[in-house]
């Protein structure tokens, strides 16, 4: 099963593109704070990115917006580039959190 989930913040305002085709696409970048503390007894974080499709990347990038906990469900999409082999983090489905974690937005 190809899944993943992860909970964050969003670090940048997301932005709309089109593809030559006409489909329009957002790359997303969420901050995820990690769950130990470096030797400094600092809590790093690990930026994410992920794309976003179709409508769901209208949405984000309308509703969306710096600092916003959301969570991200998806796929990892293999791809392959003159030979040479990338992953990619695919969000298929996003919830923006309020700030007071009592309520969500699903934009899936």
């Amino acid at each position: 099963m190809n899944v993943f989930c992860i909970v964050g913040k969003l670090s940048k305002k997301p932005e709309l593109t089109e593809t030559a085709s006409g489909i329009r696409r957002a790359d997303i970048e969420i901050a995820v704070d990690r769950s130990f503390a470096n030797c400094m007894g600092i809590y790093e974080k690990d930026y994410i990115t992920m794309e976003v499709w179709r409508g769901l990347a209208e949405t984000i990038t309308a509703n969306g917006e710096p600092g916003q906990i959301v969570t991200a469900k998806g796929r990892i999409a293999s791809r392959d580039n003159n030979g040479k082999r990338y992953y990619a983090f695919v969000a298929e489905r996003i919830d923006l959190m309020s700030d007071s974690h009592s309520s969500a937005e699903s934009l899936s």
